[in-house]
């Protein structure tokens, strides 16, 4: 390199021999002063080693980022609630987090698997990670003592959202419950029991009613339809990934 001179950016301008092009760098920063798209020009990274760069426009799309989880009130997230035999369900989201573990301490607090939820996104609008909140303790559920963890089954059939957990419990009519939580973890309640008791354990802990507005009417039953479908798809696209994995080994066999 020829011709370096000090700038009052505290960089060097100097010309680089194999460009022959004139640019600035700042040392300090190692990191180049903007020049007009096109223009060719050096950055230095050391007394002894350059690159040559070349500026360009770059055209892209942004696309809005559909979080999972989420994380401002009455933006991405309201207040949501189901109950059934004392068994307390909520979306999971940052001001439910806040509001269990408290503002400052919900990331060491809180389970890993919920943790990573807050990364993920959406793979369609209606989807929800739906936690089991706290357990409201009463006798048709004695001896379960969990909170803030992922639900991930009812009686065998994935949960996509609120909506579809209260769907599937209202519609359900085998003889038990069972909640299939991260983990491996079986919550079971006897169907009959549920329905006699939950009044009882909405009264004895002042709740009015066994959901949230949210999840009455028209837009309840939409979301509920939804989370159906995208759980059959789920459950269609695992089934297709099963036969092409069996398959695959026998096709192997007959190779050999």
């Amino acid at each position: 390199m020829v011709g370096m001179s000090q700038n009052p950016y505290f960089g060097v301008a100097c010309r680089c021999r194999t460009c022959a092009s004139r640019c600035t760098s700042l040392l300090l920063h190692r990191s180049v002063l903007p020049l007009l798209p096109g223009e060719e020009h050096l950055l230095l990274l050391s007394p002894l080693q350059c690159v040559c760069l070349q500026v360009q426009d770059v055209c892209f799309t942004l696309h809005k980022q559909q979080h999972l989880v989420g994380i401002l009130h009455e933006v991405d997230c309201l207040p949501s609630y189901y109950v059934a035999g004392g068994l307390v369900f909520a979306p999971l989201s940052l001001p439910c987090m806040e509001a269990v573990y408290g503002s400052r301490k919900w990331r060491t607090l809180a389970p890993i698997s919920v943790l990573q939820a807050f990364v993920q996104q959406r793979t369609s609008p209606s989807q929800q990670v739906v936690i089991l909140v706290q357990v409201l303790s009463h006798e048709i559920n004695h001896g379960y003592k969990y909170s803030v963890l992922p639900v991930e089954t009812f009686n065998g059939a994935a949960v996509h959202n609120m909506a579809h957990l209260a769907a599937m419990v209202d519609g359900c009519e085998q003889h038990y419950l069972n909640f299939g939580l991260e983990g491996g973890r079986f919550v079971t309640l006897d169907r009959q029991q549920v329905i006699e008791h939950t009044p009882h354990i909405l009264k004895i802990n002042n709740i009015p009613m066994d959901r949230s507005e949210d999840l009455l009417g028209e837009e309840a039953a939409a979301a509920a339809a939804a989370g159906a479908e995208a759980a059959a798809a789920e459950a269609a696209a695992a089934a297709a990934a099963g036969e092409q994995g069996t398959v695959q080994p026998v096709a192997a066999a007959v190779g050999q």
